[in-house]
């Protein structure tokens, strides 16, 4: 989707868009004052923001739909990644805020929502998970809108002490779908579960595979 200006936006918020956290060891850096390093791809995002491209962002829900999506197996992983409290720990719960979920499913991302937006200090992260929370509750029915009630009222509050494409994100007239871009899109496509489509992670142990330090980590928080 094109025509969004990025220009009228905080750089800051340019800059966190892009640094999701699978990511950070494999980007080049380069040095742009004393002691300080700026990961290159952080460049050359904000080249293409001027441009105001995000080419995987709609207002048309038919086209972001998953078929098959497992939401339960999803959270499993979102509840792992969220619980890290890292740049784009919250991206497992943007990751399928436009898909359908139950008013139980939406009673755990409330759950989730509330037990760790307080302590979330990027901006980036606030913004994404309220992005999510608006999103799930604009696409939802009667009962899945009264499970998000209290953290829809709470995102819009947080976005909009945020401004900028926070504040239009999630207080906006429009509903901003999809992943946003390559980035966005790699990352649902690596934390998403849709068993039977092979861009996506089969299940919840595929992803345990894939990240083995995790799986030690819910061992060791379960006990004996």
């Amino acid at each position: 989707m094109a025509g969004i200006n990025f220009e009228r936006y905080r750089v800051d918020q340019v800059k966190e868009a892009i640094m999701f956290t699978p990511y950070k060891k494999t980007i080049r850096t380069i040095k742009t004052g004393p002691g300080i390093l700026l990961p290159a791809l952080i460049v050359l995002a904000m080249l293409a923001s001027v441009s105001g491209c995000m080419p995987y962002l709609t207002h048309d829900r038919s086209k972001v739909l998953l078929s098959g999506v497992d939401i339960d197996q999803t959270l499993k992983i979102a509840s792992i990644e969220i619980d890290k409290g890292t740049w784009g720990c919250v991206l497992g719960i943007w990751a399928i805020r436009d898909q359908v979920v139950t008013p139980a499913q939406a009673g755990s991302i409330s759950d989730l929502y509330f037990s760790h937006v307080a302590s979330l200090k990027l901006s980036f992260n606030i913004w994404h998970l309220t992005w999510a929370i608006a999103d799930l509750y604009e696409n939802g029915n009667d009962s899945t809108r009264a499970a998000l009630q209290k953290a829809y009222v709470d995102s819009k509050q947080r976005a909009k002490a945020l401004h900028g494409l926070a504040d239009k994100f999630v207080n906006g007239d429009k509903i901003y779908m999809g992943d946003a871009h390559v980035l966005g899109r790699r990352y649902a496509e690596t934390h998403v579960v849709v068993p039977g489509n092979r861009m996506y992670l089969q299940s919840f142990e595929e992803y345990e595979k894939k990240h083995p330090q995790n799986k030690k980590k819910v061992s060791a928080s379960a006990g004996p």
